[in-house]
This record gives structure tokens, sequence and C-alpha cells, in this order.
């Protein structure tokens, strides 16, 4: 769907949130 690229879920935009804090987070593990 186009729009859905648009405009995505809030159940999508919350696994991308959780994703890239989970990213970050062993980003500063491994660089600490």
């Amino acid at each position: 769907d186009v729009h859905g690229s648009v405009i995505p879920e809030p159940s999508s935009v919350a696994i991308l949130l959780i994703g890239s804090l989970g990213v970050v987070g062993v980003r500063r593990r491994f660089s600490n």
C-alpha cells in the first residue's frame, strides 16, 4: 500500500523505535 509506506502503522513504528533503541544500546555496550 502507498498509504502504508507514507503513514506507517503504530505497531510498525513501535517495532522500529524498539529496534533502533536496541541497536544503540548494543553499540554503547561494545564501545564501552
